[in-house]
């Protein structure tokens, strides 16, 4: 009977110390991640398309790594919740740790994710004035072409300018379905409640008169 006993508490010291040793870890860890978040917060907001959808895809990716220690989360939030089920001498202590490393690691989550929105209104954004910006070039060349009156000097000019005219060469196409994709991502950034919701409004309405 002695030598199962001392099993068992032998066993328990070990749950015991490795909780600790994962606490101690896992705390590490949100440290590093929370020190991370705040540092790309503070790089403030970056203008380029390209650039924003690089930032955020380096944020999605830190997203996925949160995602995957979730389970090291659990695993500890276990041992513990066992620790205190056996009515472990330091259980008050264990139930202390436990609480306060889950209230850190649900404070990172949510922070990560609404970094996340955060981002991805930003992009919605700058993508719609990307796209009312080339629909602009867009009617300005037309435009500029009909005020010109060039009807082609013979055959083959005549062929170019229809060409142009109606984008055969072109990877900008103006037509319903672009129109209709830019109305739809207007809606979208309007309806996320955004702080350029006036001019997005303002932008799609001339767009739409043109």
């Amino acid at each position: 009977m002695f030598p199962r006993a001392r099993k068992r508490q032998l066993e328990d010291a070990l749950l015991y110390a490795q909780f600790i040793r994962d606490v101690r870890d896992a705390n590490m860890w949100i440290d590093e991640k929370a020190n991370h978040l705040d540092a790309d917060k503070l790089k403030g907001d970056v203008t380029s398309f390209d650039d924003k959808v690089r930032k955020l895809q380096k944020h999605q990716a830190f997203l996925a790594e949160l995602q995957a220690h979730e389970c090291s989360i659990k695993e500890i939030t276990d041992k513990g919740a066992m620790l205190i089920n056996k009515r472990h001498k330091s259980a008050a202590q264990i139930k202390d740790e436990l609480d306060h490393l889950v209230e850190r690691w649900t404070r990172l989550v949510l922070d990560a994710e609404s970094h996340s929105r955060g981002l991805e209104e930003a992009q919605d954004i700058l993508e719609f004035n990307t796209q009312i910006e080339k629909v602009d070039a867009w009617i300005r060349d037309k435009e500029m072409m009909v005020q010109v009156g060039d009807l082609g000097k013979d055959y083959e000019h005549c062929m170019a300018l229809h060409r142009k005219l109606d984008d055969v060469d072109s990877d900008m196409r103006v037509d319903d379905a672009r129109f209709t994709n830019i109305n739809k991502l207007a809606d979208k950034i309007i309806k996320q409640g955004c702080s350029d919701n006036k001019s997005v409004q303002q932008r799609k309405n001339d767009l739409n008169h043109k």
